[in-house]
């Protein structure tokens, strides 16, 4: 019996040894490949930086059409990843017809009021153009969302239609941040009854069902009894 127990507990070391080093690979293959992309993604990066700078000394529409078409092809490599479709979009806001080029040496930078950035219509709707489009493949990404409400609030001839931006991402894709920023907006254009609202909504929209907790689906379970109970 003793033998038999220490080849058990060898087969059962055994087979724990080599499930840690599986783990121990996987997390090395995820972690070079993440490197990967990422370097990948810096060099896309760059070359929509370089093309920004007009190398070939470009007239104006075909620069920004040089441009245009750089963020194009980075996000036909980087489509899930919103930080691309963020700076294509900040581009089209920023830049100026006359050049070109952006207006602020800063492409994710937007004014709080907006002053001195809006080059005109065109590039207001070309950045929602390009946000909408984005947020059709990610319909979570909170970063898109807000930049879209931005745009309206700050640059559109109506502000309070970024709360009907935010209406929308908190019904496809619920989330706290979501939520926060469409009851500051809320408070801001409707009122506070009408944040007081969203509030409640959120808590409702959020709250942990019984299915989805773990402790075998009860919430109550998973709180630790009081010493001496």
């Amino acid at each position: 019996m003793p033998a038999e127990l220490s080849r058990f507990s060898g087969i059962t070391a055994g087979s724990g040894a080599a499930g840690s080093a599986s783990t121990v690979a996987s997390w090395d293959d995820y972690s070079a490949k993440m490197s990967e992309e990422s370097m990948i993604l810096g060099k896309w990066r760059r070359r929509c930086g370089y093309e920004r700078t007009n190398p070939e000394r470009l007239d104006a529409p075909a620069l920004a059409l040089r441009i245009r078409q750089s963020y194009r092809e980075a996000v036909c490599a980087f489509t899930r990843h919103p930080e691309v479709w963020h700076e294509w979009a900040m581009w089209e806001l920023l830049h100026s017809p006359s050049s070109g080029v952006s207006s602020t040496s800063n492409i994710g930078g937007i004014s709080p009021n907006g002053g001195g950035h809006t080059r005109g219509g065109r590039n207001v709707q070309r950045a929602i153009e390009v946000l909408t489009r984005a947020q059709a493949i990610l319909p979570d990404s909170a970063l898109l969302v807000a930049s879209h409400a931005n745009i309206v609030e700050c640059h559109s001839s109506r502000p309070s239609d970024a709360v009907l931006v935010l209406e929308r991402f908190v019904s496809r894709s619920p989330n706290t941040l979501g939520y926060v920023l469409l009851q500051r907006l809320s408070r801001k254009y409707r009122g506070i009854r009408e944040a007081r609202a969203v509030f409640a909504r959120a808590r409702r929209s959020l709250r942990i069902r019984e299915e989805d907790a773990p402790c075998g689906g009860q919430i109550g379970g998973c709180i630790s009894p009081k010493v001496g109970d």
